[in-house]
């Protein structure tokens, strides 16, 4: 694609059209909050694809989300019933790319997974929730796991494993994988630092 070829108002509609095939189901205040435009850009941006949109509703969340008609296909039914355990990196575009986290994580949790500029710690996650933040101690060969609370024991092993994958990619080989509770009183300083409160 030649972007010089491209309108100021085309190259709006190819980035709400790139962000909602790669964080879609969103509102339109996520759209504006993730590209920095304004309303009135994103709602024509909107009104231009409008007939590759469809609207849903987020279970809990209420009406009100857009996500292209062609990704909702490819995406109906496909993981029911599976478990999924993953952990994601310091400010992974999917923590971070929606105003309003609570499709994946509870209000009161905010503060220990986002610093004060709005930066996400490495995040644990399990079907679609995040459980708990992750932190890598690189002079001792491990991977410190901190949930929010105590998991049952198949959870615990899918996390170990999970983490232990995670472990051997970052350090080139097997490390020490550490699950604990998230500390009282603690919050992250940075994307990477947590502070602990003695």
């Amino acid at each position: 694609m030649n972007l010089e070829s491209l309108t100021v108002e085309e190259a709006q509609v190819k980035l709400v059209q790139h962000y909602l095939s790669a964080l879609g189901p969103a509102t339109e205040e996520d759209i504006v909050w993730w590209t920095g435009l304004g309303k009135r850009e994103i709602r024509q941006a909107l009104a231009t694809i409008e007939q590759e949109l469809t609207e849903m509703e987020i279970e809990g969340l209420g009406e009100g989300y857009l996500v292209l008609a062609s990704d909702l296909r490819g995406l109906q039914g496909r993981y029911q019933g599976e478990r999924r355990t993953n952990l994601l990196p310091s400010l992974d575009a999917y923590v971070m790319g929606y105003r309003d986290q609570r499709r994946f994580l509870g209000r009161s949790r905010h503060g220990e997974v986002f610093d004060r500029a709005g930066n996400a710690l490495p995040t644990v996650w399990l079907d679609g929730k995040v459980i708990g933040v992750w932190l890598e101690n690189r002079e001792r060969s491990m991977l410190e796991v901190l949930l929010f609370q105590e998991p049952d024991k198949r959870v615990i092993a899918e996390l170990e494993a999970e983490a232990q994958r995670l472990a051997c990619f970052l350090e080139h080989g097997p490390a020490t994988v550490q699950l604990d509770l998230y500390p009282d009183a603690a919050y992250p300083k940075s994307p990477f630092t947590l502070v602990r409160k003695q």
